[in-house]
């Protein structure tokens, strides 16, 4: 009978989403498990999806340092010198490719919101560049992809100024929930493969952190590659061009409002959280800082950062390394980032320590 047919099929069907679902609810669990014993990062090429991941942003955690800002800050921090230099501190980057700091601010908002006050850790790290502080993104940005898409929780209005984060609705977080659950595929995948090179690492006696570099340990994407040809970049530069040829004449004093208030809001924000903040102004290569800025930009960014700043910790290291320091037109090399992240937790010894 057909009514007997479509009892069956419902039942199979039935039975399938529950199989669905307690596979989802297992390799969610199995990769949380991963990412806070292993310290491990799962999502290297997606590190907007690590938003997403809830065992990166335990409350009361204070030992952890924070670190925010575009993809240069995500290739520059390691872990090993943090350790070394700070006794032990947990460093946790969730560094954005193609991130401003409105988006940042997004960021940090959505952390507090659902992780909860006191998710933050004890440190801040808010790393800048011209591009980042002055919002402009010759891409498609993807912290607003990975919250309209994927998060249960909250989508991005960019329709008002300065952007918010809109609660949604019991619907659209079921649709959400489904888009995340297709998409974690990866990232079980991936803690599966951890858990045979920590079992692996065990067996041989082996440096566990050693196992992971190549894979697991940071979000960085450049860790295998080397310096390029510097010399076209300086003739790139010198004819004008090169990477986000906008910011030779973006004057820094247009949006100087803009980024004072964000400045103010990140203040609010680690305020409540109990977290201090240190402000990293990071490298550029030789091509960037001599000849492709027009006169007087680079003057205005530093002086609409240093008034952003005010009495916070700040820490200059436009000049810190030279040109073969850098994979490309501004990513740090691995080499390089060891420079960058002891001299970044040298500094914050120093402020611990006054």
């Amino acid at each position: 009978m057909p009514s007997d047919r479509a009892r069956s099929l419902a039942t199979g069907l039935g039975a399938c989403l529950v199989v669905w679902v307690v596979l989802c609810a297992a390799s969610s669990w199995l990769s949380d498990e991963v990412e806070e014993r292993f310290d491990a990062h799962l999502w290297r090429y997606e590190e907007w999806m690590q938003l997403m991941s809830s065992s990166r942003y335990p409350v009361g955690e204070h030992s952890r340092i924070f670190v925010l800002g575009p993809s240069e800050a995500r290739e520059a921090f390691w872990p090993e010198p943090f350790r070394e230099t700070l006794g032990g501190a947990r460093l946790v980057n969730d560094s954005l490719s193609l991130s401003t700091f409105e988006d940042a601010i997004s960021q940090l908002e959505y952390i507090e919101k659902v992780y909860g006050t006191d998710a933050l850790g004890g440190l801040m790290i808010v790393a800048v560049t011209p591009r980042f502080l002055q919002n402009y993104a010759p891409g498609e940005r993807p912290l607003p992809i990975v919250l309209n898409r994927y998060s249960p929780y909250y989508s991005l209005d960019e329709s008002v100024e300065p952007q918010r984060l809109v609660e949604k609705s019991f619907l659209e977080s079921i649709v959400a929930r489904i888009h995340l659950a297709g998409h974690s595929g990866v990232r079980f995948m991936k803690a599966l493969w951890a858990v045979g090179l920590a079992a692996e690492a065990r067996v041989r006696d082996q440096d566990l952190e050693q196992s992971f570099r190549d894979h697991f340990l940071v979000g960085a994407r450049f860790y295998n590659e080397g310096p390029r040809d510097k010399a076209l970049y300086y003739e790139i530069a010198k004819q004008g061009g090169g990477f986000n040829v906008v910011l030779r004449t973006m004057n820094p004093l247009d949006q100087r409002t803009a980024i004072l208030r964000d400045f103010d809001r990140l203040r609010k924000i680690a305020s409540r959280n109990g977290t201090r903040i240190l402000v990293v102004n990071m490298p550029e290569g030789g091509w960037s800082r001599h000849g492709f800025y027009e006169a007087g930009i680079h003057e205005a960014y530093m002086s609409v950062l240093r008034e952003g700043v005010g009495d916070l910790p700040f820490l200059d290291l436009r000049d810190a390394l030279n040109d073969d320091g850098f994979v490309d037109w501004v990513h740090p090399t691995r080499a390089a980032s060891l420079v960058i992240s002891r001299e970044v937790a040298m500094a914050i010894r120093d402020m611990e320590l006054q």
